[in-house]
């Protein structure tokens, strides 16, 4: 595999606001992950019947899961359903993306918030995500 320098994928260290100990660590997602968020942006379907249809793209929530699962490398924060780590890096993908989404949306929404650090057009864009643990 080539070496790219400055151009190599970088990491980022994220500490937990509610528990500093857990730490979560994001990868810069790979051009395969852009086009799969892309394609869940542009997908449509509706929702609804009779009278009541509505269009839509995509749930807010389920971009999260994705997201946060395309970038994810590595975490201390173990499972409270069975002993071990909540995901690992060997976890597939699709196994990452079930736990996230059955998992706390509090923590999944604080993790969102984090993605934009490592692939900026990414997280949250409207203010109704932004959380403040007091």
């Amino acid at each position: 595999m080539p070496k790219f320098g400055d151009y190599a994928a970088k990491k980022f260290l994220y500490k937990f606001k509610m528990n500093p100990d857990f730490w979560w660590t994001f990868k810069e997602p790979s051009i395969e992950d852009d086009i799969e968020i892309e394609k869940l942006l542009k997908r449509e379907f509706i929702l609804g019947k009779n009278e009541f249809v509505v269009k839509a793209n995509h749930f807010d929530i389920e971009i999260a899961y994705k997201q946060i699962a395309a970038t994810f490398s590595s975490t201390n924060v173990q499972s409270d359903v069975f002993d071990g780590p909540f995901i690992s890096p060997e976890t597939p993908r699709e196994i990452a993306e079930d736990a996230l989404r059955n998992t706390y949306q509090i923590f999944v929404i604080e993790l969102w918030e984090a993605v934009k650090y490592i692939r900026p057009g990414w997280g949250p864009i409207a203010k109704k995500y932004k959380i403040e643990i007091v």
